[in-house]
């Protein structure tokens, strides 16, 4: 069962583990999969017998300890927004920067360890390095992002499945998957996972990291950063030095157990077995407390045998840097290769994109030419122009032109390839995701009723296309919370995972009771959510305009930097002690205004056919429309009119016309819709207003 995010707070304040945040659950996922994959566990068993072999040939430890490994990695991140924070490419790069100085004992507080641990503090001469060079041999910075999710902390079949589509071959990349909610159960303070070792899952293509984008390098504090670090270690086949307590071990001789999990911060403390402990170590839980500085020679030599199992040693093979761009060779990559359609839902691109380089600079400065510098590979109708810097250090590529064809189906990659001449000895290939939307619409869900009493306290509300910033399918849910108030009168909330609702004022959570036809556009009173016990509420002691009230609440929600307005319909009951969700909506138009209780399909004029030209006029009108329709293709054109609670109040069918009146048609002044159909299919939707 997943928990909401209020629910999983009651219970994380009541728990003895405390990992600053949440625990890392490598041990527990390591324990399901174990479950689900009996050979995952004899590979494992099997490989331990290898380890302690391994580590005990000196010859060939030494050997391995004087050796320098590469590990190509590919960070695939979910939303440039995180739990409040910014994911962008130079936070991916920090935070590697971090996990290398550290495993190479680089860091500023290596020189300060505890004394007692001071002789057996190691490092390692390894760099994880991003990628340059992608799996379609197309050059890349080694940082892909996505929409929006979450979940991937799961190991189901189905979160494999999606897993395994995001996926580099695990055999040739090491591959970090950054989320906000990582078991898209509506908890944003999870810190990560990862998982040993393991051909079934580098077979899969699901051998993984997944880590909390908030805590990554400049969005949290440096030690609390170390946490990546920390799951990097894992990933090497590093355990937990208080995995069972007094009775447990993380194989490694050097590690004094610890008794519990989190320990006592910093200051010096003895195991059960009168050994002080190494909280310093980063594969402890003392991050949190700002502890984390070393591993120790036992683990860095685990580490050595790890870089041998099957599932890692091909990654670091001469060969394979060389086919991952990972061996210092030239390349170039786009920071953001993920553009945008534009607002204006017309073909055209949002913004610009920017390249970098990567060991060379362009041989070529100011606007290039296609053909003579570079050719591309672009969807119909878009093109692009190409500046590189003065020092040619960079290039910023402009879109041109308007797609073809621009449905949401219709997004693909394109890829600008560069001249010999220009950049390196070799060509180079960039690829860009071109990401389209469908005409924009109104989403009306009559949903089954949602409802909390005393006696049912939650109840989940749910929708796959409206993500929480932690891009679980989530979005919020009600809340009935008994002890919310001072005075025992229950409060009344809406959790919405730290997303805004319309409120009655300056910085207050109670959401506004707004009427039917109530404008909400970027201009309204927005006020964030925050965790439990900082919800929206509908009700309280000190609050009670909902209470006997079926009215309507503003919702916001963002995908990346964009916003989406919609509504939701509650109903209060006069005491204050129960409300219901009934019915909502929302624009699929980014920044789109939408009315409270408005339902029809769109709030704009679009045409789906581009060979459609529909007219009217005059409009706004007082009792008579002209309109203007295209030549239909099976000879039957309809004419819908639906007003703007989405009831249909005029119809005209079989037009053969080119032109036609509409007269006294419309009784009531208002805002309307009209919808053009040939032959069922839709073409076109026209706002109207009647004086």
């Amino acid at each position: 069962m997943k928990l909401p995010q209020h629910l999983a707070t009651l219970l994380l304040l009541g728990s003895t583990v405390l990992y600053g945040q949440n625990p890392c659950k490598t041990t527990e996922a390591m324990k399901t999969h174990w479950e689900q994959s009996p050979e995952a566990y004899e590979e494992y068993l099997e490989f331990n017998k290898f380890t302690e072999e391994f580590i005990k040939d000196e010859a060939n430890l030494r050997q391995s300890r004087n050796a320098t490994y590469t590990i190509p990695i590919v960070f695939h991140v979910y939303g440039t927004s995180q739990n409040g924070t910014t994911v962008d490419y130079n936070t991916i790069v920090n935070s590697l920067n971090q996990v290398n100085e550290e495993f190479q004992g680089l860091n500023a507080d290596f020189n300060t360890v505890d004394a007692l641990f001071d002789p057996i503090k190691a490092s390692l001469d390894i760099e994880f390095k991003l990628a340059t060079i992608d799996p379609d041999g197309n050059a890349t910075n080694g940082v892909v992002f996505h929409q929006p999710r979450g979940g991937y902390g799961n190991n189901d079949g189905g979160t494999r499945s999606l897993i395994a589509q995001d996926a580099w071959d695990n055999y040739k990349y090491m591959n970090v998957y950054i989320q906000a909610d990582l078991y898209n159960d509506g908890t944003t303070t999870n810190s990560g996972v990862a998982w040993y070792p393991n051909t079934t899952d580098s077979n899969a293509d699901v051998a993984r990291i997944v880590y909390n984008g908030q805590y990554l390098t400049g969005n949290t504090s440096e030690e609390f950063a170390s946490v990546l670090t920390h799951e990097f270690g894992h990933w090497v086949n590093l355990i937990h030095t208080h995995d069972g307590g007094c009775n447990g071990t993380d194989q490694v001789s050097d590690t004094p157990q610890e008794n519990t999990a989190g320990g006592p911060g910093c200051a010096r403390s003895r195991n059960c077995f009168n050994q002080y402990i190494n909280h310093e170590n980063y594969m402890g839980y003392n991050g949190a407390s700002g502890c984390y500085k070393m591993f120790t020679q036992g683990q860095i030599d685990r580490v050595l045998a790890a870089l041998q199992h099957p599932s890692r040693k091909p990654l670091w093979q001469t060969s394979n840097l060389e086919d991952t761009g990972t061996d210092g060779g030239a390349s170039i990559a786009i920071e953001s290769p993920n553009v945008l359609e534009a607002i204006a839902n017309d073909g055209s691109i949002e913004g610009s994109s920017s390249i970098v380089t990567l060991n060379t600079t362009f041989n070529v400065t100011g606007t290039l030419t296609e053909g003579t510098h570079y050719t591309t590979s672009l969807p119909n109708g878009l093109g692009v122009q190409i500046v590189v810097s003065g020092d040619g250090s960079s290039a910023t590529i402009n879109y041109t032109g308007n797609a073809t064809n621009h449905g949401e189906s219709n997004s693909t990659q394109g890829s600008i390839t560069f001249d010999s001449s220009v950049v390196s000895s070799n060509s180079l290939t960039v690829g860009i995701n071109f990401e389209f939307s469908d005409p924009y619409q109104i989403i009306y869900v009559d949903n089954n009723d949602l409802q909390v009493t005393s006696s049912n306290v939650w109840e989940p509300f749910t929708d796959a296309d409206i993500p929480s910033l932690g891009g679980g399918t989530n979005y919020g849910g009600l809340f009935y919370n008994a002890s919310g108030h001072p005075s025992g009168q229950p409060v009344l909330q809406f959790e919405t995972y730290t997303e805004a609702m319309v409120t009655t004022g300056g910085n207050s959570r109670n959401v506004a009771v707004l009427p039917e036809n109530t404008a909400i556009n970027s201009s309204s009173n927005w006020v964030d959510g925050g965790p439990y016990p900082d919800l929206h509420d509908i009700s309280t002691n000190s609050y009670s305009a909902w209470n006997g009230q079926t009215a309507y609440a503003g919702f916001r929600f963002t995908k990346g930097t964009r916003e989406y307005y919609g509504w939701f319909q509650f109903q209060v009951n006069a005491q204050g002690n129960a409300y219901t969700l009934l019915d909502y909506a929302y624009s699929t138009e980014p920044f789109g205004e939408i009315m409270t209780g408005q339902q029809v399909l769109s709030n704009r004029d679009f045409e789906t056919n581009p060979a459609a030209k529909i007219g009217v006029y005059p409009n706004p009108f007082e009792e008579e429309i002209t309109v203007n329709l295209p030549q239909s293709e099976n000879g039957k054109i309809t004419i819908e009119i639906y007003n703007i609670l989405g009831a249909k109040v005029y119809v005209e069918e079989n037009i053969t016309e080119q032109q036609i009146k509409i007269t006294n048609a419309l009784r009531t002044s208002g805002v309307y819709f009209m919808k053009v159909l040939d032959q069922n299919k839709e073409i076109g939707i026209k706002k109207i207003i009647k004086k």
